[in-house]
């Protein structure tokens, strides 16, 4: 994986992000409009819409500022990864999952905990039954978990191990369907399927950079 910074080159481009006042923190247009029209006895109002990225380990930090601007949208939040962990193991890259790397290169959103709890917590969960169901008839997930039980437990390097030997493996067998390029692929339509919603064009933009950037 790459620094964070790399893949909000193109949601920073297109003014779907901008810079925040702190370091390695971005948010979207509507926060920054809303923090300046905001009075000091008057507490902005926060859609599902307004929400910041940035690595885990300082979204945790700017959760705490965030609540005291906006008494009570941001407290019990959560930080969102915008591209699953265990999706990007499937891609066969094994080293830089560590849980370090996984806090502080792979890009993460904070939303409030209304917002997460009723939009986030089933947005891939659905774009996955979606686009691998139907016709397709492929869960590549469903098959790793079958054939790996008890995988969920182990340590992000391990899960990425074996994920990996994984694919690969059904990559030497001649009548499979999964390799890391179609996985890929899958995920790409996932992911744009569950940021399909107009205020969702950042996490989309950001997810799709992740996703065509790691090294097949």
């Amino acid at each position: 994986m790459l620094p964070e910074p790399h893949y909000l080159h193109d949601s920073l481009e297109r003014r779907l992000l901008l810079p925040s006042p702190l370091p390695g923190i971005y948010w979207t247009p509507s926060v920054a409009a809303k923090l300046q029209r905001t009075g000091r006895n008057h507490s902005a109002v926060m859609s599902i819409a307004d929400f910041f990225i940035g690595p885990y380990d300082r979204l945790k930090h700017v959760r705490t500022l965030a609540n005291k601007l906006t008494p009570g949208i941001w407290s019990g939040s959560e930080i969102h990864h915008i591209v699953e962990h265990h999706h990007l193991q499937f891609l066969g890259v094994r080293q830089p999952f560590s849980r370090q790397t996984y806090r502080h290169h792979e890009p993460c959103v904070v939303l409030s905990l209304r917002d997460h709890n009723l939009v986030m917590e089933n947005l891939i969960g659905d774009a996955v039954r979606t686009v691998l169901g139907g016709d397709r008839g492929v869960d590549f997930l469903d098959e790793f978990n079958r054939a790996n039980p008890g995988a969920a437990t182990l340590s992000h390097t391990e899960q990425g191990k074996i994920s990996a030997g994984w694919v690969l493996a059904q990559e030497s067998t001649s009548t499979s369907r999964v390799n890391r390029r179609t996985i890929r692929d899958w995920l790409v339509e996932i992911y744009a399927f569950a940021y399909q919603q107009p205020e969702f064009a950042p996490l989309r933009s950001v997810a799709l950079s992740v996703l065509k950037g790691v090294p097949l």
